[in-house]
């Protein structure tokens, strides 16, 4: 577009949906680089204008159009009275992108009147300088200017995430009824808020909150206004958590940055791969990670056949008579027992290990041999024993010295019912050796 008289338009776009890829538009001429009617993307292209704006509108009211623009740069000029895109009526979705320049405004987006029209813009990703280039211009340049126009009660959203903003937002309403909102989150942007009034929609924009950092160019960037790439000290390096980037109408955010390269990468040398703010990732700053220490076999030696005594001592059961708690978990901490129910088991371990306590059942039962038996004629003249029969067991973990927990009377989600029982306890070792001691208690109706 060499013709520096020409003001008509390098491209048009009258279809209803268009998509363009790896396209270069640039030239001395005043039109615009860009008119699109309809759902328009724009993928891996350059779209440099010497003058006016590059348009993106709904072809017709309440067609609903979406736009993408990704991985392209778009620049308009800084001096002349024009913005660098100018949407209206149309959903447009900003990811991984450069637009520079623009004046007074590098993105204007309109939402209409119609209720079946647009109602969202999203900014990830990208950075935006309006303007003159490579600084914060006066707060007469926005890098975003919204405008909604109604309707009543249809709100309006323009969400900032992962990007870097060197100017300052501004938002505008034609009343109360059409709520307008500029939200920012994990990007570097001047540091805004703003209420919403009968003429102004609100801007959500502050710094040190939702991951919100505000630097100056010199210190974002290695060449402010040259080159948009990070200086590998700037705080937009690695701070996009994992998750922050959520794209509208079912887009996935882009794996890569502007010039091509892995989205997410290590740029502080942590040996932690974090998303950079801004449309370019810094490359070529992550630090060798050490390697993980070789892992040294573990060699096993047979436990001895004799177990340890005396691991185990002192125990005891306060009340040995209780009643049995009607609900709730067999074991609890102290501090959580119900009064009137269950009772204190204590005692104390010679080193840290996991304790077994199994609660018996005692009941009637006669010598057969050297056997405990059921009574039965076979057994009529034996002598009295107690059969023990196991309900049940629950482990605790122990300390070396003393320990308590709180027993409910509850064995396998049941209620003991009245009858003695006996209470017996193995600590093991970490050979799994231990020494079985018991304790009588009773269970009251």
């Amino acid at each position: 577009m060499e013709d520096a008289a020409s003001t008509a338009a390098a491209i048009i776009a009258e279809a209803t949906t268009g998509s363009m890829h790896g396209v270069e538009v640039s030239g001395a001429w005043e039109g615009e680089t860009l008119i699109a009617e309809g759902s328009t993307t724009i993928t891996s292209s350059r779209l440099i204008s010497h003058a006016t704006d590059m348009l993106l509108v709904s072809g017709a009211p309440g067609d609903g159009h979406v736009d993408l623009i990704r991985d392209s740069t778009l620049q308009a000029s800084s001096t002349a009275s024009a913005v660098n895109v100018l949407a209206s009526d149309v959903d447009v979705t900003i990811d991984s992108s450069l637009l520079l320049g623009g004046n007074p405004y590098g993105v204007e987006w309109v939402k209409g009147e119609s209720p079946a029209l647009a109602t969202a813009l999203t900014v990830s990703a990208s950075t935006i300088d309006a303007g003159v280039l490579g600084v914060e211009d006066p707060s007469s340049v926005a890098d975003i200017f919204a405008a909604s126009e109604g309707p009543t009660g249809v709100p309006a959203s323009v969400r900032v995430v992962g990007s870097i903003l060197l100017d300052h937002l501004a938002a505008e309403h034609s009343g109360t009824g059409d709520p307008l909102t500029i939200s920012c989150a994990y990007s570097d942007v001047p540091s805004q808020v703003q209420a919403e009034t009968s003429l102004h929609g609100a801007i959500e924009c502050a710094s040190a909150t939702n991951g919100n950092t505000y630097s100056t160019p010199a210190s974002l960037f290695a060449s402010p206004g040259l080159s948009y790439e990070l200086n590998p000290s700037s705080s937009a390096i690695d701070s996009v958590p994992a998750g922050a980037i959520s794209l509208p109408f079912g887009l996935t955010p882009s794996e890569t940055d502007l010039a091509g390269n892995p989205r997410i990468v290590d740029g502080n040398g942590d040996c932690v791969a974090v998303q950079d703010k801004g449309a370019l990732e810094l490359q070529g700053h992550s630090a060798p990670c050490p390697s993980p220490p070789p892992i040294t076999p573990v060699v096993l030696t047979p436990a001895s056949s004799k177990p340890l005594a005396g691991i185990v001592s002192t125990l005891s059961i306060s009340p040995s008579t209780f009643l049995a708690a009607p609900s709730g978990a067999t074991i609890s901490a102290l501090a959580a027992t119900v009064k009137n129910y269950g009772a204190k088991i204590s005692y104390r371990d010679s080193q840290i290990a996991t304790t077994t306590l199994t609660v018996l059942r005692e009941t009637s039962g006669r010598k057969q041999g050297k056997s405990c038996k059921k009574p039965s004629k076979a057994n009529k003249h034996g002598k009295r024993c107690t059969i023990l029969t196991a309900l049940g067991s629950f482990s605790h973990v122990d300390v070396a010295g003393a320990n308590s927990l709180h027993f409910s009377g509850r064995i396998k989600g049941k209620k003991l019912p009245a009858g003695s029982y006996e209470l017996q306890a193995i600590a093991h070792d970490a050979a799994g050796n231990g020494v079985a001691v018991e304790k009588s208690f009773k269970v009251e109706a």
